[in-house]
């Protein structure tokens, strides 16, 4: 069995159909199942419950985003960045 299932939810799962998914994860012994919202955010379960984080990587991010959104924070970035450049360094830049 995989170390990590992860479940994509969907409008129509229920409740129940979650439930279910995860028992029958760790019953075929995965060590965690992450389970996606429809907005991104991410819930990290063990056999024993909720986890704040991710045991196996707990780096992962607690929300995924879509490419509009992870491309808007890229875009901001960027221009953050961009301002900090001095006037000299951007006339070097350019040539």
């Amino acid at each position: 069995a995989p170390d990590i299932c992860i479940e994509i939810l969907s409008p129509s799962n229920s409740v129940e159909e979650i439930a279910r998914k995860k028992t029958l994860y760790f019953e075929t012994g995965a060590k965690e199942v992450w389970i996606c919202d429809g907005d991104g955010s991410l819930e990290f379960c063990a056999s024993s419950g909720v986890l704040p984080s991710s045991n196996i990587f707990p780096q992962f991010p607690k929300r995924i985003y879509t490419y509009p959104e992870q491309a808007a924070i890229e875009t901001k970035r960027e221009k953050a960045a961009a301002e900090r450049v001095t006037p000299e360094h951007r006339r070097t830049i350019r040539r």
